[in-house]
């Protein structure tokens, strides 16, 4: 069995038996108290760059596997708290170290964000950054509180067309929430801690743009833990394959003496 597969094995195992995680809070005590810990940001360098938990080492998830670190002893690992689940992975591999006793960070960077814990970030404008999730991962993703946030609007149909409906999200993600607005939307899920931590916020257009300014007006109101959902509408009556089962969000209404050409 090749090295690639066994890691992924036992990540996989390890996610069936995973239940040590760190809440935030208990983080920003023990960083207080002067508790001795190594911090780690799984995240890829460009983003821990912008921004990180305080004393935070980068070591990107995918290169945990293969990389030589010393014996640090107690470790708390996390990685941006939207969907990904990388730490997962990452937090196997460094157990597998020797000397090292890893643990995640409940809710990730986002979680830690959404508490208003201190982070490294600077003052003044940033490049905008939006994490996108892809509709699979969304369809998958059974560990969060998750909140389908519909930003979609029918188009009016067309003459001599039949508007098509927009798909049903509470059908197509039966785990997750539906609602119509981002705000006022208290978390569900609860930390080792007994800690509410917020929902995953999925702003889901119609691939308009919609979901980026409201990643902007969120972002405005102090609210980080958010992602979009990539492709819009368009994934979802996809249902995530390549390629397009339809055209657009309307259909043609063809009759016995209508010809129309593909």
């Amino acid at each position: 069995m090749n090295r690639k597969l066994l890691f992924w094995l036992s990540a996989f195992a390890f996610v069936a038996t995973f239940a040590r995680a760190m809440s935030p809070s208990q983080l920003q005590q023990a960083m207080t108290n002067g508790t001795k810990l190594t911090i780690i940001d799984e995240r890829n360098t460009e983003v821990y760059q912008r921004a990180h938990v305080p004393g935070a080492i980068n070591v990107p998830a995918a290169l945990c596997p293969d990389k030589k670190l010393p014996p640090l002893g107690h470790v708390v690992a996390y990685d941006d708290g939207l969907g990904n689940n990388t730490a997962v992975g990452a937090v196997t591999a460094l157990n597998a170290k020797p000397g090292i006793n890893a643990e995640i960070l409940d809710g990730g960077f986002a979680g830690w964000e959404a508490l208003n814990f201190a982070d490294t970030r600077g003052r003044g404008a940033e490049k905008e950054l939006n994490v996108m999730l892809t509709y699979q991962q969304v369809k998958t993703n059974s560990t969060d509180d998750i909140v389908l946030v519909d930003l979609r609007k029918a188009a009016p149909a067309k003459s001599g067309e039949k508007a098509l409906p927009l798909s049903d999200l509470q059908t197509e993600f039966p785990q997750a929430r539906v609602a119509s607005t981002p705000f006022k939307q208290s978390g569900k899920r609860k930390s080792s801690s007994g800690e509410t931590l917020p929902p995953l916020l999925v702003l889901v257009d119609k691939g308009d743009g919609t979901a980026e300014e409201m990643a902007r007006t969120l972002r405005a109101n102090g609210i980080t833990r958010f992602v979009i959902l990539a492709g819009g509408e368009e994934a979802i009556t996809r249902q995530g394959q390549p390629g397009s089962k339809r055209s657009g969000y309307s259909v043609p209404v063809v009759t016995p003496t209508t010809t129309t050409s593909n």
